[in-house]
């Protein structure tokens, strides 16, 4: 199975969770994803939905810009 190219905001969520020194599986618990699920949406294998988008924006305490802008602001 071949993986999807990583969407941009996909690849700044894995950025934060990495410059913030989380795990896979503590960043999918901590927005209640199966590890599962956030590892395949991670890996560019599943789409991220605009609803899970604003659920990470709001357990990372961050505005929906900043997550889409990451690390710029």
């Amino acid at each position: 199975m071949k993986k999807k190219k990583l969407h941009p905001i996909v690849e700044n969520i894995n950025k934060i969770v990495k410059d913030r020194k989380m795990s896979k599986m503590a960043f999918a618990d901590l927005i209640g994803l199966p590890e599962s699920k956030w590892n395949k949406i991670s890996n560019g294998a599943q789409e991220l939905s605009l609803w899970e988008l604003s659920k990470i924006a709001e357990v990372l305490q961050m505005p929906l810009q900043n997550v889409i802008s990451y690390p710029d602001k």
